[in-house]
């Protein structure tokens, strides 16, 4: 909406974390305050939600992370890019993520769980459907203690992304990028 507040009942502290001063704004999909969407440069840009109320989402028996989201694999330096992330400050073992594809060879939704003892609990499933194609699309995680599903554009996609939870002791979260220890 052309801000980084967050406008939702929580309230969360947002801070914007990159290499210019301010965020860069584009036209999205906003659909409530404004059409604008924050532009990330996919090498130092993120924005950081401090833990004031409901966070880390992770924590959360039933939850879901919905994201418009417009990338492009072809595009994109490096292999992987995160969208949406929860790590820890103090330890780089917990870890979850949402992204494109790891090793950026389709626009696949990546995503990637890693307990506190540093073992990947979903090692980079991959849906089957795309989301990074360089066109807006609506992704949504839905999981109810590991009992999870991802939606593309409003559709459940194909692979059964259900795992069982481990201990995540995570104390931040990020769109756009990964922070942790």
């Amino acid at each position: 909406d052309g801000t980084i507040e967050d406008m939702g009942d929580a309230g969360n502290d947002v801070e914007y974390l990159g290499f210019e001063i301010e965020p860069f704004f584009e036209d999205g999909h906003c659909e409530e305050g404004g059409d604008e969407s924050v532009s990330f440069n996919g090498m130092d840009d993120l924005i950081r939600i401090h833990h004031d109320d409901g966070l880390p989402i992770t924590a959360q028996r039933a939850y879901s992370i919905a994201l418009w989201v417009k990338g492009d694999y072809l595009l994109q330096s490096g292999n992987d890019r995160r969208v949406f992330s929860e790590g820890s400050t103090l330890s780089n073992n917990p870890l979850f993520n949402i992204g494109t594809h790891n090793a950026g060879a389709d626009g696949s939704v990546d995503i990637y769980i890693r307990n506190d003892a540093g073992t990947a609990i979903i090692n980079h499933w991959h849906s089957a459907g795309i989301a990074f194609d360089g066109e807006w699309h609506h992704i949504c995680w839905v999981d109810d203690y590991g009992i999870a599903a991802l939606y593309i554009d409003g559709e459940l996609d194909p692979v059964n992304f259900s795992y069982t939870r481990g201990q995540l002791t995570l104390d931040t979260t990020t769109v756009g990028g990964i922070l942790r220890a």
